[in-house]
């Protein structure tokens, strides 16, 4: 499985049960990224997917296969390390509090395939890093 996550300068994913960024352009950058394959979301992140076709399920990293992609924000997936053949991460290039961070360590078997900066809508600067297995 590929999964999609969204990062600030200090690898936070969340805070206080909220999101810590959103941005259009991400979200646009991700369906040009996937073309016709399955993307997987849970209920908490259907509100930024709400126009676009998404497989909404809350145990979508159990249902998620080799050559689907998951959007995280705040499900744990580290006991299916095993699944993941592909990270994105999309970087804010900012501070945020957070209380939830990425493991860096999940890096360490994949190698960064590309790394690309793009104009955001409500980022200046967002930096979409590719690792693959």
């Amino acid at each position: 499985m590929k999964i999609i996550i969204c990062l600030d300068n200090n690898n936070g994913l969340i805070f206080n049960n909220r999101r810590q960024s959103k941005d259009s352009k991400v979200i646009e950058n991700i369906f040009e990224t996937i073309g016709l394959a399955n993307l997987y979301i849970n209920d908490f992140s259907a509100d930024i997917f709400a126009d676009r076709n998404v497989i909404k399920c809350n145990d979508f990293l159990e249902k998620c296969q080799k050559d689907d992609y998951c959007f995280v924000e705040n499900t744990d997936f580290e006991k299916y390390i095993d699944k993941i053949n592909t990270i994105i991460i999309y970087r804010w290039n900012r501070s945020y509090p957070f209380d939830k961070k990425f493991n860096t360590e999940f890096l360490t078997s994949f190698h960064l395939e590309s790394s690309t900066d793009f104009a955001g809508t409500s980022h200046d600067k967002i930096t979409r890093e590719e690792f693959i297995l």
